[in-house]
């Protein structure tokens, strides 16, 4: 049982370890109201604040799972410094869960550094 439990927690590792560097498929930001960036998940959901930054470099205090401002217009990951510009949503596309993208969300789309 617990080789079972080892193999299912690489499994999930590498799965996840992979999936940060694939282009976020159905990851989008969008702006509230004071212009801050937010991050979604293909399922919405609360959302993860996206720290600024003046210089587009990633800032010392910077947890794994968080998403920073980086130069260009683009939007790293605090973990493994992914980068991910912004795109618009094609019109009439919908997102993975099927409902209509918000007005001025962005999509993710991983960059290779």
């Amino acid at each position: 049982m617990k080789k079972v439990l080892v193999v299912a927690a690489a499994a999930a590792l590498l799965a996840s370890s992979a999936f940060a560097q694939n282009n976020q498929e159905g990851f989008w930001a969008d702006q509230d109201d004071s212009g801050a960036w937010w991050v979604f998940g293909p399922e919405g959901g609360d959302g993860m604040a996206v720290v600024s930054t003046d210089d587009g470099m990633k800032p010392a205090d910077c947890p794994p799972g968080t998403y920073y401002e980086a130069a260009n217009d683009q939007i790293a990951a605090c973990d493994d410094d992914a980068m991910f510009g912004m795109m618009e949503p094609e019109a009439g596309s919908m997102m993975p869960s099927g409902e209509a993208w918000p007005e001025g969300a962005m999509m993710l789309d991983y960059r290779e550094n």
